[in-house]
């Protein structure tokens, strides 16, 4: 069985924006809240800024990186493709790199419905 991209996108888009929200923090931060957790039921921190003319950039400001680090050497990341990713990362928050061009599919026009109004300026 072959998988169609486009078909799966559109169904994966349409079950996940039902559990997205984006909400202001008291500190003028935009967050995206949605279903995901960590095994210890703490939620993903996702953080959303602009990146360049009409484009979002998600970061978790290295919180991930940091709960890896209660198991594994993080040090270890930072050789090899890891490295080169992590420079990658780097590069595009403006903090050192070199970045390479991402490519992905754009959303399909169902995932482009407006969030809360907690989300609009």
């Amino acid at each position: 069985m072959t998988l169609d991209a486009r078909a799966l996108q559109e169904r994966l888009c349409e079950r996940l924006c039902e559990a997205v929200r984006v909400e202001r923090r008291p500190d003028g931060a935009l967050m995206l809240l949605t279903r995901f957790q960590f095994p210890d039921g703490d939620r993903f921190p996702i953080r959303l800024s602009e990146a360049g003319p009409g484009g979002i950039r998600l970061s978790d400001s290295g919180h991930t990186l940091m709960r890896l680090s209660y198991e594994h050497d993080v040090d270890a990341f930072f050789d090899g493709t890891r490295g080169a990713l992590l420079e990658r990362i780097l590069a595009e928050s403006g903090r050192g790199g070199t970045a390479a061009p991402s490519t992905s599919t754009p959303p399909p026009s169902g995932c482009r419905r407006p969030f809360s109004a907690s989300a609009r300026r």
